[in-house]
């Protein structure tokens, strides 16, 4: 055998690779897997002397635990693997290359450690959640292996079960609805409530309180981080790069002079001009000097973020954590005038959503009011969620307020995400988790057309105020500024430019010198990072009154965080009488508005419209299945109005709405009527009569009925799923497997001892011999009809596949009807 032959034979043969160590591989650990991979035919490349990945274009894998490291978006770019060493292990293990997506480090993959198998599942529940993990990083096992993490079953009567207790695994055994859980939040929650054989999450009672356990993802994320305890030895972070202090900062001589000391310490070299620096440090979103180095791709971080990086002698990235990145000067619109207060979140979770409220230009509460607009809580078991109930203030997670600061505009209360609380969980677990929007703060903040850039007013205000001592005027005494004779080119976002070579290291003395310095400033840098967070000084401004002051120094937190709720609740001799007549009037319509825009964008104005149609008696919902009063200006098919038809609700016109609001009080809902012959006409029903039946069916119109849905339906499965569990029946996506087992036979009218009103509506005996798939007419789907016709006659039933147009009439007009026109055939699948 050739040498050739014998090197193809070997696992990595084709592996050009390069380990960045972290706080989850050591410099053993490091060792080892260089090793290992080039035993078995890989070339290793090691990193610059500065720590930076060297050539990334010749690399095929970079070995990492995590993604903080300034290379990593290069490395997408040029199409290299970022993987954990679990696929190096998994890959000798197997003897062969596994895919790489189930080992990568990027948190966004909230399912990438995890493998999935099953227990009781029906076979439709097993294609969706399996969908659902390897979309989002995770693996699917057939078998029962060691392997395995979680085995999902609705009870533990399975053999894989069996095992796992024999043998004594660590696999974790969950309900599904972990999985739906956290797709719904898109971020991966605790499965302690979800665990057979007694999972939490069916048990009644109260919320339990537990001690919240230590929150990676909130480690340096706050802006004050600790100063180091001890001298760093080897401080090599910033090695080989030019950072440059905005005067924005606003420090002075002596904190100037610390940060060129920590400049010095960990590697790197000031520079006094933007346009040749690597690192840009700055407070604010604007200026000519932040545009100019976020338009050139420079690392673009705050102080806060600098510190850290400083303390932990660790690369990360500054656009990761919401707070390492520069601030909007002003805030930002649509969070003026917003009054927020927190619930159930304690330590650094709340602390850090206290930063993120304040800078964002909102006003933080640590009292809830009346008068206060939003609650933002971690789970709905406290006074403060009662409170706010009452009150018709909005109760929304902490992902609202993190992605409305990470998108730079507020985002729509009515997005499931916002308002989803999973039982018994503390959502305090998955803070600290949503990075930057950069394509979002670049069409603001530094846009190409400058004539268009918000920025640019910040650099206009800049230039009229008194002028501010900066850390290069300060730190101009030092000798190790750099100059270049070039400008530094503009690099593709992501793509770093070649790393400068390391400079030459300073006498010992000096570095000794340095680090003292550093352990006498500690105190000044932590009163700085104190500053930045008051409305005052250095970001936000104002003196607290007394008042405040006293709350803060007298109180004390306690696990809930909610210790101010007794304060902010007024007795009834306190309240005006305003108020005590809101509270007392009782909800008599739950509203659901569609097709209206009056809100758009117009927090504050929604806001005050809800309470006062709260003082009427009006409760605005969101969820349609809850609603007995519909507002819409006309018929529509969006979501919404679909199924709140199954409620049976009074349907009014827009103008119930607008004479409520404008005279505050409420007329009889008969006089606003919604009447609308043209849609009726249009799509074939008679509301009044669509309402009656309704009333009959009482969400049961499609109960025992399995309808499947292509998952590319116009529109999307989930809408349809929606419609469909409104009127009691089951949705399960198709996709064009061979192997699924359709649902039994329906019963016949005289055989269901069930059937109640509703069965006069479900179209009679000649449809249990049907099974439905609701689908589009894209090619993909066209191409999986003959697949579920076979399916279909293979289990005894006849197949039957529909536009859209089928379950939306039968939802409208509430009941089921046939017509050939809602048909689709191979021939002319139109």
């Amino acid at each position: 055998m050739t040498d050739g032959e014998q090197l193809h034979q070997q696992i990595f043969f084709a592996v050009v690779f390069t380990v960045i160590q972290g706080d989850k591989i050591t410099e053993r650990d490091a060792s080892e897997i260089r090793q290992q991979l080039v035993d078995n035919g890989a070339r290793f490349v090691p990193l610059r002397e500065d720590g930076s990945v060297d050539d990334i274009a010749q690399l095929s894998h970079i070995i990492s635990s995590h993604i903080d490291f300034p290379e990593y978006h290069a490395s997408l770019d040029f199409n290299c693997h970022v993987v954990k060493p679990s696929w190096v292990n998994q890959s000798l293990i197997k003897k062969r290359l596994v895919q790489a997506r189930q080992h990568s480090p990027d948190p966004a993959l909230i399912f990438q450690d995890v493998v999935v198998a099953y227990g009781d599942l029906p076979q439709g529940d097993r294609d969706a959640i399996t969908a659902g993990v390897m979309a989002m990083g995770g693996m699917y096992s057939a078998a029962m292996t060691k392997l395995v993490t979680h085995i999902v079953s609705l009870t533990e009567d399975s053999d894989k079960i069996r095992i796992v207790k024999n043998m004594k695994l660590s696999t974790k055994v969950v309900l599904p609805h972990w999985f739906d859980d956290c797709l719904k939040l898109g971020k991966k929650i605790s499965e302690t409530p979800y665990v057979l054989p007694n999972p939490e999450i069916f048990e009644p009672g109260s919320f339990p309180t537990r001690k919240m356990e230590a929150q990676p993802d909130l480690a340096g994320a706050l802006s004050a981080p600790g100063a180091p305890t001890t001298p760093r030895k080897h401080l090599n972070v910033f090695s080989g790069k030019r950072i440059y202090f905005s005067a924005d900062l606003n420090i002075h001589d002596k904190l100037a002079t610390t940060l060129a000391d920590l400049s010095e310490y960990s590697g790197g070299k000031l520079s006094l001009i933007v346009d040749q620096c690597d690192v840009y440090v700055g407070h604010y979103r604007d200026g000519p000097g932040y545009v100019q180095a976020s338009r050139a791709q420079k690392i673009v971080g705050n102080l806060a973020w600098f510190y850290d990086v400083i303390t932990r002698n660790r690369w990360t990235n500054p656009q990761k954590k919401l707070l390492h990145y520069p601030v909007p000067r002003h805030g930002m619109d649509g969070f003026r005038g917003l009054k927020i207060s927190l619930s159930n979140y304690t330590g650094d979770a709340r602390s850090y959503l206290e930063n993120i409220i304040v800078t964002a230009g909102g006003e933080f509460t640590r009292t809830m009011k009346q008068d206060n607009t939003h609650l933002v809580t971690a789970h709905k078991k406290s006074e403060k969620c009662d409170a706010a109930q009452e009150w018709n203030i909005h109760i929304i997670n902490h992902l609202w307020l993190e992605e409305s600061y990470a998108k730079c505009q507020v985002e729509s209360l009515t997005n499931p995400r916002y308002v989803h609380f999973p039982p018994r969980t503390n959502l305090s677990e998955i803070v600290g988790q949503t990075a930057i929007n950069m394509d979002r703060v670049e069409e603001l903040y530094f846009p190409e057309d400058s004539t268009s850039m918000q920025g640019s007013a910040g650099p206009a205000k800049a230039a009229k105020q008194s002028a501010r001592k900066s850390l290069p005027s300060a730190a101009a005494m030092r000798t190790n500024v750099v100059l270049e004779e070039q400008r530094t080119p503009v690099a593709r976002r992501g793509l770093p430019e070649k790393e400068n070579e390391a400079p030459s290291s300073t006498a010992r003395a000096s570095k000794m010198k340095a680090a003292e310095k550093l352990e006498k400033a500690a105190v000044d840098i932590a009163a700085f990072e104190k500053e930045m967070k008051r409305k005052g000084g250095v970001t936000h401004g104002r003196k607290r009154g007394q008042e405040e002051v006293d709350e803060d120094e007298t109180s004390t937190p306690d696990i809930s965080g909610d210790e101010e709720i007794a304060a902010s609740r007024p007795g009834k001799k306190q309240r005006t009488k305003d108020a005590a007549t809101a509270d007392q009037v009782p909800v008599k319509y739950r509203m659901l508005t569609t097709g209206e825009d009056r809100w758009s964008k117009k927090a504050k104005k929604e806001a005050d419209d809800r309470k006062t149609l709260r003082s009427l008696g009006i409760q605005v919902i969101t969820n349609p299945i809850e609603c007995n009063l519909l507002c819409a200006p006309r018929i529509l098919r969006t979501r919404k109005f679909v199924m709140a038809i199954s409620c049976a609700p009074e349907i009014v016109n827009t103008g119930y709405l607008d004479y409520a609001l404008k005279h505050r009080e409420l007329q009889d809902t008969a006089a606003y009527g919604l009447q609308d012959r043209e849609m009726e006409s249009k799509w074939g029903i008679n509301l009044a009569e669509s309402l009656l039946r309704a009333k009959d069916n009482n969400h049961k119109l499609l109960r025992g009925w399995t309808l499947y849905v292509t998952d590319k339906v116009g529109g999307g499965f989930e809408t349809f799923k929606d419609i469909i569990e409104a009127n009691g029946g089951t949705a399960i996506p198709y996709k064009g497997r061979t192997g699924v087992q359709l649902p039994r036979r329906r019963l016949k009218l005289e055989d269901d001892p069930e059937a109640g009103l509703e069965s006069q509506n479900q179209g009679g005996n000649e449809e249990t011999d049907y099974v439905y798939l609701i689908s589009g007419t894209a090619d993909e789907e066209v191409k999986i009809w003959p697949t579920f016709r076979k399916l279909a006659e293979k289990q005894g039933l006849e197949a039957r596949i529909v536009k859209t147009d089928w379950v939306l009439n039968c939802a409208m007009a509430q009941r089921v009807e046939w017509d050939e026109q809602w048909e689709l055939s191979e021939e002319s699948p139109t």
